[in-house]
């Protein structure tokens, strides 16, 4: 009979401390999404279009790695180029600027040294959106209704 009527009325203070700990915990979540931030890599190969190279200068490279990528993120991207076979040589630059002239594009680049090699690999670093942004823009996307 007890056991009955604790089943079918069970105490507010189990409800109240529940629902409390069930909100922190979401709350919780949430923030340290906030706080979270995912790089995107993408990797493909450049090539050095103008020889003159000086410190503190932008060069251009043509590269191979799609035109979409430089226009959904922002400018100036993070970019670690490394010449082919010496891996050691990696030089962290900005990219500035892009254009893309009949399908190829050129990345225009500030860096602070280069090797003396012309080609090698390129790794743009981007800053993605958070993880709660991208909760967000799924349950959105998910819950939008498609007609018929």
């Amino acid at each position: 009979m007890e056991v009955q009527s604790v089943l079918n009325r069970p105490p507010g203070k189990i409800i109240v401390w529940g629902n409390l700990v069930l909100v922190t915990v979401i709350g919780l979540f949430l923030y340290l999404s906030d706080l979270i931030k995912i790089q995107k890599r993408y990797s493909g190969t450049y090539s050095v279009e103008n020889q003159r190279v000086n410190p503190d200068s932008i060069i251009m490279l043509s590269t191979d790695l799609p035109h979409d990528i430089f226009l959904k993120e922002k400018l100036p991207l993070k970019a670690r180029l490394s010449v082919i076979g010496a891996p050691d040589d990696t030089v962290t630059c900005n990219i500035v600027s892009f254009k893309t002239v009949k399908g190829k594009v050129y990345l225009y680049v500030r860096f602070f040294n280069i090797g003396e090699e012309n080609a090698g690999q390129i790794v743009v670093e981007a800053d993605s959106e958070t993880l709660l942004t991208n909760i967000y823009n799924g349950i959105v996307k998910n819950s939008i209704k498609r007609p018929l």
